[in-house]
């Protein structure tokens, strides 16, 4: 949903479309916070558009974008005391969006290495010329175009603790931020499929005017029409854009049915042993509440804070111990691994366990 709000946006922007605009930059802010990134690039191009600017038809295309993200933040604030939601707290991490580190691992980890695009750096080269194809046409609002999702990649790395690796825990945030890579890529598909035309590129500045403009006199040179050639090289480079895309969707397919596999394995094997076993009254503390929360059919605190504001300020303000205690919780439903602190300071016994099945294969196998 995000990602169709923030497409809109833009073409509304694009195309001066001040209410449209206004309307869909609006519920975009409400989708996900990052969307008040787009802000200055959607002020931008909705300023150079040839629309008619009055004031009043600014004035409702402002009042269009705040109202959505106004009347949340009032709930917000109503519900919890803070303007945004307790997710957004929970997950926030203020980083710089400058660090080359973190731009470095951005790029690598989960765009040219998680992309299968760059799997024979054809990904890369089409980048490259349609980013310039696309400022060469459109001029600064192509460039103001890319620089939105530019900066939607770039606000969004510096928001969040991201892990090494691609995986779609952290990936998620950035997806929004990809279509930006798919329509200078598509333009770059569009130069070579130009042939000749694509030739323009090395030539004086000069020239190209002159070529543009015709001679003194004489209508502009019509573009030129794609070549024999020039399409056959761009259906080249578009086989080997998705050549390795087939492979990709096998493993990540066999990858999220192994994901599926161990929420049935230990979410949901622990919510039906929470369910068939605790008493009707007991309180738990999780730290995954999802399916437990859902079906284990308990009072269930969540250590992690996502689903509770004064949870989550206990946790901040290092009350965890306090809030368990208040709370009257008698059971934990954790991985020991990640509360070893926890687990020794309260000195807690296990009573059930969960495990994947291959994992359980394979300590029964090592024991043997």
């Amino acid at each position: 949903m995000f990602v169709a709000l923030v497409l809109a946006t833009l073409l509304a922007a694009v195309r001066g479309r001040w209410l449209r605009a206004g309307i869909v930059q609006g519920l975009a802010i409400v989708a996900r916070p990052e969307g008040v990134l787009l802000v200055p690039f959607v002020v931008f191009l909705l300023a150079r558009s040839a629309s008619p600017r009055t004031p009043r038809r600014m004035a409702l295309a402002a009042a269009c974008a705040l109202a959505p993200a106004l009347l949340y933040s009032g709930f917000c604030l109503h519900a919890t005391g803070a303007p945004l939601p307790d997710t957004f707290y929970a997950k926030f991490h203020a980083g710089n969006p400058l660090s080359v580190e973190t731009l470095v691992k951005g790029w690598s980890d989960y765009v040219h290495g998680n992309l299968p695009y760059f799997t024979l750096e054809i990904g890369t080269l089409l980048l490259l010329i349609g980013t310039v194809d696309v400022v060469r046409r459109a001029g600064v609002a192509g460039a103001a175009t890319l620089g939105a999702f530019l900066a939607l990649f770039v606000g969004t790395l510096a928001s969040r603790d991201f892990g090494a690796g691609h995986y779609h825990y952290w990936e998620r945030w950035l997806i929004p931020s990809f279509p930006g890579l798919l329509i200078a890529m598509a333009s770059g598909l569009g130069v070579l499929c130009s042939g000749r035309e694509a030739l323009r590129w090395l030539m004086p500045e000069k020239d190209r005017r002159r070529g543009a403009k015709g001679a003194a006199g004489e209508a502009p040179a019509a573009p030129a029409k794609p070549s024999r050639a020039g399409i056959a090289l761009a259906v080249v480079a578009g086989v080997l854009l998705l050549a390795a895309w087939p492979r990709t969707l096998i493993d990540r397919a066999h990858m999220f049915a192994w994901n599926c596999q161990n929420i049935d394995e230990v979410d949901v094997a622990l919510r039906r042993w929470v369910d068939a076993n605790l008493p009707k009254d007991a309180v738990i503390a999780v730290n995954d509440a999802g399916a437990l929360r859902c079906f284990g059919r308990r009072v269930t605190i969540d250590l992690v804070g996502l689903n509770d504001h004064r949870i989550r300020r206990a946790l901040a303000e290092h009350r965890g111990l306090q809030l368990l205690s208040d709370s009257h919780v008698g059971w934990l439903v954790i991985f020991p691994s990640w509360f070893p602190e926890l687990v020794a300071m309260l000195g807690v016994e296990p009573v059930h366990e969960s495990t994947l099945a291959a994992l359980h294969r394979e300590r029964r196998g090592a024991r043997t």
